[in-house]
């Protein structure tokens, strides 16, 4: 059963891995990072908000297989698919071999894990390492004279705090559990391990303060000011759950949308009924290790639910599913053992296809849609759109690295005018030219977004243009890119 699982679950993934999606926003970033030489590689991490062991990893790839789409995601690839395999075994380490294979089956078809495994992001990487941490780390606490669990446990330790902040809460958690049980005479053995440990990620908390200051600005009160509505909370925890459970079939919305999904969208309710039996087998997860494994317990509750109050509190702009895929392993271990603590055959049956059936229809909107399933950016589509629509009497705005990335993959730039950025323009610039395409990010809201439109509009008035239209927007309603068009009047 388990080969049949993990062959459905590789083979989701290998179609998602040539599905040819756009590329999206922070995507571009890891590309041109990782692209530059090694030593480049390590500075600009440090300067980003993310540590330097997945760019490394992913410049090592590109090094090996050059610079191809499909080698650009396959660090991602690779993860999720050894992630699939851990996640099993942490099933069976922490309950039972049934739902372990509960856990597998719901991650191998998880549009969760789609798109991360197929994420040119440290993400998957990140949910790897932070599975394989946890492993080893029970295994060593059941198993204690075999060095080798503890081994294992540091070196993927360190690996995790050097491919994502996130990882310390992993560290937190076991450094807890060790804590708890002090007394006993071999759990203390593993004081040294931990000493170890700590000793060599203590680089880590060096990036982590000075990118926190430096480059987050987590204590400045703008960063967390629009996060302080107890209703944006509340949709933020509803979210990242219902996403856990069931992809970014519904992401990026905002409450108008959210009441044009209630009222005309079937599948939107059947996904918030998944989502709520999911939350009720996650608890019903949590009470069945309390009563059979307080170790584990308190393990999980401090990756899965300290992680979450902690994030709501003083880093709400960063609470998001994607941020804990660290802790996603986790979600669907518990989730399978809901799904065992349920006596009744035929209400589990029917509590896990609704979960099934969600996955599979979210899966297959991931895997066919032309760009990712939560930005929705489709730089590919626009800048395909642009280039054809264009004349010799046209000028393109925006988006200058995007549109050098697609330029020899869709054909070469058009004989018009370029240039990068709206800033730019001038009546230099736009010398002779009839009409401008201005491509840019949009707002997910739509009044911030006609107020970005104002306010181009004012611009290109001083050039002397005026808009054509409303701006057509490249990857559905919840998408955050658009093509303005602007004609000399």
């Amino acid at each position: 059963m388990i080969f049949l699982i993990l062959s459905a679950g590789f083979l989701l993934r290998g179609l998602m891995l040539f599905s040819q999606k756009s590329l999206w926003g922070d995507e571009f970033f890891s590309v041109d990072l990782a692209t530059k030489p090694f030593r480049e590689v390590l500075a600009g991490s440090f300067q980003d908000v993310h540590p330097p062991l997945y760019f490394a990893t992913l410049h090592t790839a590109i090094r090996c297989f050059g610079p191809e789409e499909w080698a650009f995601r396959l660090v991602s690839f690779l993860a999720s698919c050894g992630t699939l395999v851990v996640i099993y075994y942490l099933g069976k380490a922490f309950h039972s071999k049934q739902s372990a294979l509960y856990a597998a089956a719901l991650a191998a078809v998880s549009p969760y894990w789609l798109q991360s495994s197929n994420e040119i992001r440290g993400y998957s990487l990140l949910a790897l390492f932070s599975s394989l941490t946890i492993l080893f780390f029970v295994k060593a606490m059941a198993e204690s004279k075999k060095i080798v669990w503890k081994v294992g446990y540091l070196i993927f330790a360190v690996a995790l705090v050097y491919t994502e902040h996130y990882g310390w809460f992993v560290l937190l958690a076991t450094s807890t559990v060790l804590w708890m049980y002090r007394k006993n005479t071999e759990v203390r053995k593993f004081f040294s391990i931990q000493a170890v440990l700590f000793l060599f990620s203590s680089a880590s908390l060096v990036i982590v303060a000075y990118q926190a200051v430096f480059r987050e600005h987590v204590f400045q009160v703008y960063r967390i000011r629009e996060y302080l509505s107890l209703s944006i909370l509340i949709k933020k925890i509803a979210g990242t759950l219902w996403h856990l459970s069931n992809g970014y079939s519904f992401s990026m919305l905002t409450m108008e949308r959210i009441q044009h999904y209630i009222r005309g969208s079937g599948l939107f309710w059947f996904s918030a009924l998944s989502a709520f039996c999911a939350t009720g087998l996650l608890c019903l997860g949590f009470r069945r290790l309390y009563r059979d494994n307080r170790a584990a317990f308190v393990l999980a509750q401090m990756i899965f639910c300290f992680s979450a109050v902690f994030l709501l509190l003083f880093y709400s702009i960063r609470f998001d599913a994607r941020y804990f895929s660290f802790a996603a392993p986790l979600f669907f271990v518990l989730i399978g053992m809901g799904l065992t603590s349920i006596e009744k055959t035929l209400f589990r049956a029917t509590l896990f296809a609704v979960l099934m059936t969600t996955a599979l229809i979210g899966s297959f909107q991931t895997i066919f849609s032309r760009t990712d399933p939560i930005h929705k950016e489709d730089y590919r589509g626009l800048i395909a759109t642009v280039f054809q629509k264009t004349t010799g009497k046209d000028a393109i705005c925006g988006l200058s690295r995007q549109v050098f990335y697609y330029r020899d993959k869709l054909g070469p730039l058009p004989p018009v005018v370029f240039v990068p950025e709206v800033k730019d323009l001038s009546i230099e610039t736009t010398r002779g030219v009839r009409r401008i395409w201005v491509m840019d990010i949009v707002n997910m809201h739509p009044g911030v977004s006609r107020k970005i439109f104002e306010e181009k509009k004012i611009i290109m008035a001083g050039l002397g243009f005026h808009a054509v239209g409303d701006p057509d927007k490249f990857g559905g309603e919840e998408s955050l890119l658009a093509v303005y068009l602007f004609e000399r009047q």
